[in-house]
């Protein structure tokens, strides 16, 4: 078995996909051929990840689901959904979640305070 064929018929589902390292990784999982679940705060970004994956790896089996990570209402949901939709999930990648403040920035203007997820 070679590493590009490993994950084939494995779920996953990776957070925060639209940027950065979430982007990656969910391209990374799509192009080993693994049904990739893209967990997207925004419609909008998120489909347009699911677009720019599905083109780039040739896998039709990359989806999108809406979750607000900071909402436990809407993580529910999200769980709920990926329980109701796929017989197991063999990996979660959680690139996203809540920053608390640190002591030390306390004093520092709003501009320097991180929001509650990114």
């Amino acid at each position: 078995m070679t590493l590009d064929n490993f994950l084939i018929n494995k779920a996953t589902s990776c957070a925060r996909v639209d940027q950065w390292i979430g982007k990656y990784v969910a391209l990374d999982l799509a192009c080993r051929n693994a049904r990739t679940i893209l967990a997207c705060r925004s419609r909008e970004r998120g489909q347009a990840a699911v677009e720019e994956i599905q083109r780039a790896t040739g896998n039709p089996n990359v989806l999108l689901r809406i979750v607000d990570i900071s909402n436990m209402a809407s993580v529910r949901r999200f769980a709920k959904q990926i329980r109701q939709e796929e017989k197991r999930l063999d990996i979660l990648v959680n690139n996203a979640g809540p920053r608390l403040p640190s002591p030390c920035l306390q004093n520092l203007p709003p501009l320097y305070h991180t929001p509650a997820t990114s």
